[in-house]
């Protein structure tokens, strides 16, 4: 298939239509061996370089998107080189014209810190699923970059759309922001999954360890729709 360059709305197009069963569930893709592939990556996210303009002002094609892309395009997820890699080779004119070499370094360090957030999804997505407490488990793009949702779960008949985020206050910040959170109506519960990096379990690497959800979390997702039940909202 051939990589759309330097055109965010046409890689857009392309996958907001698309469910995770579509294009990540036939890679087949299983928890043991995702952690053993994140086990034998670099992952360099340590000391990263910072500025106000790259982290709060500057708006750029969705990080999201261009992860989720390379699965599509190459059937496998990306290594943290080859994500920043590709972000730069299909939006280089947003860059050269954005970013320029005066931010370039805040600008990688920014995608270096998103990276982990993105393994993180993808491994959940398959803990959910390997769970069997779901009737179905999605992804779609268009709800994760509108509404914020990571990732659907199907339980009883009713779907709930959870939002995965490090537990930090600009986090909660942006977390509080709530129209922010729900541009597109939902037919779902919405449930809040803040992970806490410092309490959370993690996968060596050959470079920084990842943080990774884990069963405590599918636990606090299946008391939120226990309480739910119970009460008739969670929002």
């Amino acid at each position: 298939m051939e990589i759309v360059f330097n055109d965010f709305d046409k890689t857009y197009d392309l996958l907001k239509d698309k469910l995770s069963w579509d294009y990540i569930d036939p890679l087949k893709f299983k928890v043991k061996t995702l952690e053993q592939y994140f086990g034998g990556i670099y992952l360099d996210v340590t000391g990263k370089q910072k500025c106000d303009y790259v982290e709060d002002k500057l708006k750029p094609p969705s990080f999201v998107c261009y992860f989720y892309y390379f699965i599509f395009l190459f059937k496998r997820v990306s290594t943290q080189q080859e994500y920043i890699g590709f972000y730069y080779s299909v939006n280089s004119f947003w860059i050269f014209k954005n970013v320029g070499s005066k931010y370039d370094e805040a600008f990688k360090g920014r995608l270096d810190r998103f990276y982990p957030s993105m393994l993180r999804d993808i491994h959940f997505y398959h803990l959910l699923k390997e769970s069997q407490l779901f009737q179905m488990v999605l992804f779609v793009l268009e709800y994760d970059l509108n509404s914020k949702i990571d990732v659907f779960v199907k339980r009883e008949e009713q779907w709930y759309g959870i939002q995965l985020r490090t537990k930090t206050y600009r986090s909660q910040k942006y977390y509080n922001k709530k129209p922010n959170r729900n541009m597109v109506k939902l037919n779902a519960r919405l449930i809040d999954i803040p992970i806490n990096l410092r309490s959370a379990n993690s996968i060596p690497t050959r470079g920084d360890k990842f943080k990774i959800y884990s069963k405590v979390h599918i636990d606090r997702i299946i008391n939120e729709i226990t309480y739910f039940e119970r009460n008739g909202d969670i929002s």
